[in-house]
């Protein structure tokens, strides 16, 4: 909420995360693919959004219009069949961040902390 405070940060365990930033004037033009999963899943939620990597164990800090003026958001993962270093192929869900080709295996378990 707005009232907690100027300063926001999110420490990322045992997982890291895509955080998507989405400015709010964005949002309210275009609220259909802002809110189907099947559109933002693959095209982020507008053509301003800007992704922010944070890797395992990792802590991200905002604060001025990216607080006030845009939102925050983990978009639904993509699932799909990876290699492991075995050789086997499984199923697992991953992030992405720019596009999907750049991508971010989940782990089974994330911890997120959000402190504002």
């Amino acid at each position: 909420p707005l009232g907690d405070g100027p300063n926001c940060f999110v420490l990322t365990l045992l997982s890291g995360t895509v955080l998507t930033f989405s400015p709010v004037s964005a949002l309210r033009k275009n609220t259909k693919r802002a809110t189907d999963p099947s559109i933002f899943g693959m095209r982020s939620f507008t053509d301003e959004d800007v992704d922010c990597l944070s890797r395992r164990r990792s802590l991200c800090h905002f604060a001025g219009d990216a607080r006030y003026h845009w939102t925050h958001a983990i978009r639904p993962g993509l699932l799909l069949e990876l290699q492991d270093e075995s050789g086997q192929k499984r199923m697992r869900i991953c992030d992405w961040w720019g596009t999907p080709e750049h991508l971010l295996e989940r782990r089974d378990e994330r911890i997120s902390i959000v402190l504002s």
